[in-house]
């Protein structure tokens, strides 16, 4: 089951977040108070990312060695979630967060 979430803004519009419908009013004010006092320290955007150590947040693919990797089957995705797919994917390309990378193509047979 997925708790049901309402949306505010902090600030300004583009300050979206979200909390748990199910949060008591008392909770509620709480909340709203130590994220207005504290927006400073959150990351409102994939641009504001700066200065994270590529150790931490690089993805690779390590292959064995004498293992050949295999080419997984294409993955889809029902097409209402496409655009929003793209659109995500687009934020990230666009705050240099990450980069397309060709990888040989293999070809394996069954065996």
């Amino acid at each position: 089951m997925i708790d049901e979430l309402k949306e505010f803004n902090l600030e300004a519009k583009e300050k979206p977040h979200s909390i748990y419908v199910s949060l008591i009013s008392k909770q509620e004010e709480e909340y709203f108070k130590i994220l207005s006092e504290c927006m400073d320290v959150f990351v409102w955007n994939y641009k504001e990312m700066l200065g994270l150590d590529p150790k931490v947040v690089v993805h690779n693919l390590p292959i064995r060695k004498g293992e050949s990797p295999k080419k997984q089957p294409q993955q889809f995705f029902h097409p209402k979630l496409i655009l929003e797919i793209e659109k995500e994917v687009n934020k990230l390309i666009n705050a240099m967060f990450i980069h397309e990378v060709n990888y040989q193509t293999c070809i394996t047979t069954s065996q």
